[in-house]
């Protein structure tokens, strides 16, 4: 099967699952007085009150806001005061938390985490384990990318667009910009296999990066 059709169905049985989180959502949550159009904000004991019992919360609040069902999607996964606002849809074993916002389309799920001030938006998708943090703006699908399987302990190497425009990367315990990875990497494998593979996979991320203010262009 060509990988246009399966990136078709993909996203087709991605809508699909929309619906059903909906449907579950008003059946376990109709108790909530989630109002249309403008902010609510909830606390965790009001959250408990109104039957969500799925969510595990903080003491800290949580923002819903207009078609605030959409947050719920997350179930136990919001934290602190992040929020989820819009259309967008955070599920599955997907986190979000500290002051991060996803709103808009955009969708947050697997086992993806979206925290600090990080903010995804637009028709961005954040899925896999992908890490998207500290000054994180997505906005478009190339504003982030994520190679699984790689480097010695086979970990997922994420890289992102930054408020400022800059590349940031974060594989295991390192995160840094994208030229700082590229030092660590030649200090700790040098020419190595490894060390050959991520030359390859940062030359692409320069390439993906510089497609960056077209795209924005595009898109506004």
């Amino acid at each position: 099967m060509p990988i246009q059709m399966l990136h078709r169905l993909f996203f087709l049985l991605l809508d699909l699952s929309d619906l059903f989180f909906d449907v579950l959502v008003r059946r376990h949550f109709r108790q909530a007085h989630f109002e249309q159009r403008f902010a609510v904000k909830i606390g965790a004991d009001d959250l408990a009150r109104n039957g969500a019992n799925a969510l595990r919360v903080t003491h800290q609040s949580i923002n819903l806001f207009s078609d605030a069902h959409a947050a719920i999607l997350a179930f136990e996964l919001l934290f602190g005061n992040a929020e989820v606002s819009g259309d967008a849809r955070v599920f599955v074993n997907a986190e979000v938390s500290g002051d991060a916002r996803v709103f808009g389309n955009a969708r947050v799920f697997g086992d993806a985490r979206v925290f600090g001030n990080a903010e995804v938006s637009g028709d961005a998708r954040v899925f896999g384990n992908a890490r998207v943090f500290g000054d994180a703006r997505v906005s478009l699908s190339v504003h982030i990318g994520w190679f699984s399987s790689v480097g010695s302990e086979a970990g997922t190497l994420t890289y992102f667009h930054q408020k400022d425009g800059s590349i940031y990367t974060n594989r295991g315990c390192f995160s840094g910009t994208l030229d700082e990875f590229e030092s660590a990497v030649g200090r700790r494998h040098g020419d190595s296999r490894i060390g050959r593979e991520y030359d390859l996979l940062i030359q692409f991320i320069r390439l993906r990066a510089s497609a960056w203010e077209v795209a924005q262009q595009e898109a506004a």
